[in-house]
């Protein structure tokens, strides 16, 4: 921030916030989106653990926020809740977004004893987005082809239920909601569904 303000042209400073890409698979075709609409440019692919932290650990020491979403659907890598709980441990704040498809709340993963939602909510996430983009069915599936809103929402609420009684604050949920013309009708129902969502 000193730098920004003095103007100055050689960068002695370091970033505060990392955007490490997960992965680039996602398991949707969402209609916005370049995966989605099929267009790669680089092959598909989940982070190794290992270079996930070394990059991590590399850069510890000054960052303050981590994001491990991008194009594609971070739930869908089978480290994320030892990624998180990896930068949770190091003090740093957490960020995912996510449609949820791949998130199977009361199901454990091979080797896991608690449900996907506990180990979710223990990993330390700060804060998860998920994609939603509709408030009825139509909006939803005319966003993200062939998937159920109902579907999303059981999921959500279920993430909300586990943080409440494991007597967590995080993650924090936020909900996207990317106006278009088939669903800028639908502004205050959403808003509306939120609320209901708590």
């Amino acid at each position: 921030l000193a730098q920004h303000r003095m103007k100055t042209e050689r960068v002695i400073g370091m970033p505060a916030k990392m955007k490490i890409e997960a992965t680039n698979i996602c398991n949707t075709k969402c209609q916005l989106c370049p995966t989605g609409q099929g267009l790669h440019g680089r092959p598909a692919k989940v982070l190794d653990f290992a270079m996930y932290s070394q990059l991590v650990e590399r850069h510890a020491w000054h960052l303050l926020s981590l994001d491990l979403s991008m194009w594609g659907d971070p739930l869908i890598v089978p480290d994320i809740y030892r990624m998180i709980r990896f930068a949770h441990e190091r003090r740093i704040w957490t960020y995912l977004s996510s449609n949820l498809h791949a998130f199977r709340p009361d199901q454990t993963r091979k080797g896991e004893s608690r449900t996907q939602a506990e180990t979710l909510v223990e990993s330390g996430l700060d804060m998860l987005t998920c994609s939603l983009h509709g408030a009825t069915q139509a909006t939803y599936e005319a966003y993200q082809p062939g998937k159920r809103l109902d579907d999303a929402l059981a999921k959500i609420q279920r993430i909300v239920e586990t943080r409440d009684r494991l007597k967590s604050l995080t993650p924090q949920l936020q909900l996207n909601f990317a106006v278009t013309r088939k669903n800028e009708h639908e502004i205050e129902a959403f808003n509306r569904l939120a609320a209901r969502l708590g």
